[in-house]
């Protein structure tokens, strides 16, 4: 491709042709990045040549996820706040018929509210209920189709946690009443399947998050201290390993995923360690008010039909809360009755 040529003019060549190879992707990462900014044009143009050519080069999902990210986030003003403009450019960048439909789409909007350290809280109700319809229908979902429906795996956990603790999301480092309820919609739809070992752990925390932690709370961490650009610069190389993961069959979706490092290096890992230690230590600290126990109680049911996932959880609250409330400790002494 001529390097002159603008990015409505490369992105019509590659249109004509229907197909998007490797070296057509090569071609418009050096034109797009030359500058070392990815503007409104260019960004059209991106879309515009994802939604007309569904014979795409692995390398342009990548690609795809990589620019916009660039776009959305770091080329903001203010640098990684999503305006309702930008808001409006992404929904139309990853829907279809009001939904998503393929992992290249998730994969930008969870790389976006990730990163971002704020953007409208809509788009993290997307990414939270592609989730879902993943899991609870997966042949029409976005990612993992052909699997079993309503059991969660490695990449459902390593999604929903990303979600639901994005620093841009409407709790940020806290989990909202929403996405506790979406925890336990997917508990309940998924409590006979045999679900990734990480499940209990994420249900168990993400609710507790939402009944003990403090709303007012600073977040965990900063901003400054949890993401960067360099950050970023360093740890976007991972999303193509997710993409490919998330693009599996059921059939063909290993152990590897266990080593796959979907959002960046091991330092990453040991930040996300230090922040969980934070979120212990502020969990410690905030007692559960009368409607929280109350919707806790609800939730749980009756107490002589616990599952281990709710069994975890009321050990979990017993073991970390300042004070028991008197109506959950009353449920628990039931239920620790029934045995």
């Amino acid at each position: 491709m001529d390097g002159l040529l603008s990015p409505k003019a490369i992105c019509d060549a590659v249109i004509a042709r229907g197909v998007i190879g490797e070296e057509d992707v090569k071609s418009l990462r050096r034109y797009v990045f030359q500058d070392g900014v990815v503007d409104w044009t260019e960004a059209e143009e991106i879309v515009r040549i994802h939604a007309a050519c569904s014979d795409r080069d692995t390398a342009w999902d990548v690609f795809y996820v990589e620019s916009l990210t660039d776009f959305l986030v770091w080329n903001a003003q203010p640098k990684k706040y999503v305006t309702a403009e930008k808001a409006a450019f992404i929904r139309h960048a990853v829907l279809a018929d009001h939904k998503i439909e393929s992992a290249t789409e998730l994969a930008l909007l969870v790389n976006v509210i990730h990163w971002s350290a704020s953007c409208p809280e809509d788009l993290v109700e997307l990414a939270v209920e592609a989730v879902r319809d993943s899991v609870l229908n997966p042949d029409d979902g976005a990612y993992l189709r052909g699997r079993r429906p309503n059991q969660i795996c490695e990449i459902d956990v390593a999604l929903i946690r990303q979600v639901i603790y994005a620093g841009a999301s409407e709790g940020g480092y806290t989990v909202t009443r929403e996405e506790a309820e979406l925890l336990w919609e997917l508990h309940e739809a998924t409590r006979e399947a045999d679900n990734a070992d990480g499940w209990e752990d994420l249900f168990v925390k993400g609710v507790a998050n939402y009944l003990m932690f403090p709303r007012g709370a600073p977040a965990v961490p900063s901003a400054e201290e949890y993401s960067s650009r360099q950050n970023w610069l360093e740890q976007r190389r991972g999303v193509g390993g997710f993409i490919a993961e998330m693009g599996k069959s059921m059939s063909s979706f290993g152990q590897n995923l266990r080593d796959a490092d979907l959002f960046g290096t091991q330092a990453a890992r040991e930040r996300e360690a230090m922040h969980e230690s934070r979120l212990a230590e502020a969990l410690g600290r905030e007692a559960i008010d009368d409607r929280e126990a109350q919707w806790l109680i609800d939730h749980l049911g009756d107490h002589r039909t616990l599952d281990d996932n709710e069994c975890a959880l009321i050990h979990f609250i017993v073991d970390n809360a300042p004070a028991i409330h008197p109506l959950f400790k009353d449920y628990v002494q039931k239920a620790a009755a029934a045995g």
